[in-house]
């Protein structure tokens, strides 16, 4: 079995594939894409047929669901398509430890900081009212509401899905991916409004990577850190 594969995926017109700035040789690299033209010296390419209409949702299926495609591989990391790699990611499995299959970076470190799924929704659906998101509104609405209805607790933590770690076919891994997939198909495609609720009910142990999500060690996004420098100042 292989040990690690680092992958993404580039949906629709507006995504673009970024070139790590750190390779290395002793990990996979792969994108999937229903581009036919997208070309990378570094990323192995995989044409895909679209499930949705929705890039981003036709992206989301392969970032949620590891196990269907890499069983050869016994760990992934997940990147989404506006990161940079910039560093080793093999450091990054050190947070799968003590039986954990899951780790990924906290919006409480981020900026705005957002400690959980309702503060999320919040922020949100502020975003849509102010006609900065088109986001689907009632689908949020209706997540929350049934949310509440199970008494999921306030300020209990949200991950930030741009990084995902995992030991993808674990057996406890599987199981939450798969409610998590579930999660997005029946309600918000939103991710991050259902991981920490699932990790709730189901007890499932996960580890936070320490630092800010988009600007770390091993990681930089210039337009999420540009846009909360711009969400900090205006508040």
């Amino acid at each position: 079995m292989k040990k690690l594969v680092i992958y993404t995926a580039v949906f629709g017109d507006k995504a673009k594939l970024i070139t790590p700035t750190f390779i290395s040789r002793e990990v996979d690299y792969l994108c999937f894409t229903d581009n036919p033209n997208l070309r990378s010296e570094i990323w192995n390419i995989k044409y895909q047929i679209p499930i949705s209409e929705n890039p981003a949702r036709s992206a989301k299926v392969y970032k949620i669901l590891p196990q269907q495609y890499f069983p050869e591989y016994e760990y992934s990391i997940w990147v989404d398509s506006n990161v940079v790699i910039k560093s080793e990611l093999l450091k990054l499995l050190k947070y799968l430890d003590r039986g954990k299959t899951f780790a990924a970076f906290s919006h409480r470190e981020s900026i705005p900081s957002i400690d959980c799924i309702y503060c999320e929704a919040n922020y949100l659906l502020k975003l849509i009212k102010e006609g900065q998101a088109t986001f689907n509104k009632d689908a949020i609405e209706k997540q929350i509401a049934r949310l509440n209805k199970e008494n999921y607790p306030e300020h209990t933590g949200l991950i930030a899905g741009m990084v995902l770690v995992r030991k993808h076919n674990d057996s406890s891994c599987i199981k939450i991916m798969e409610n998590w997939w579930s999660e997005i198909e029946n309600g918000s495609s939103r991710d991050e409004l259902s991981f920490n609720y699932l990790a709730w009910k189901y007890n499932f142990p996960f580890t936070y990577i320490p630092g800010h999500c988009c600007d770390n060690e091993f990681f930089f996004n210039k337009k999420h850190v540009k846009e909360s420098l711009l969400t900090t100042s205006t508040v």
